[in-house]
């Protein structure tokens, strides 16, 4: 998996299995979990499901769940701390360069203090 990578995960009946469907950006996550939303709420309202209790959100591929090196799902959250629930449609786009330029600059620190080389691609 690659560092970075997101993934939207859905229960649509609490306590139940969650699903995930990877998205390409934020706007795409947003997208999926409003649709997944308002379809839950659909079935509802026309009574294809007598009632229901759904949770959703936005996770990132972390190389480093820990500080041990271990990768997984973490919850994702902007450089404010806020979780992707609390980020207006509006700043979507503005968040994702900021969290771009976050992971270059701790790219570029690591390579300083390492003395590293990056690969181009």
């Amino acid at each position: 998996m690659k560092e970075g990578a997101l993934s939207v995960w859905w229960i649509p009946q609490v306590p139940g299995k969650a699903f995930r469907a990877a998205v390409n950006n934020l706007r795409e996550a947003r997208l999926l979990i409003n649709t997944l939303a308002d379809y839950d709420t659909f079935q509802f309202e026309h009574r294809i499901k007598p009632d229901f209790c759904n949770a959703g959100g936005l996770t990132i591929w972390s190389l480093d769940t820990d500080g041990d090196g271990n990768p997984g799902w973490i919850d994702w959250h902007d450089t404010e701390g806020r979780e992707f629930d609390e980020v207006p449609d509006r700043e979507l786009g503005r968040v994702v360069w900021e969290a771009e330029s976050e992971r270059i600059e701790k790219a570029v620190a690591k390579r300083k203090k390492g003395g590293a080389r990056g690969k181009r691609s």
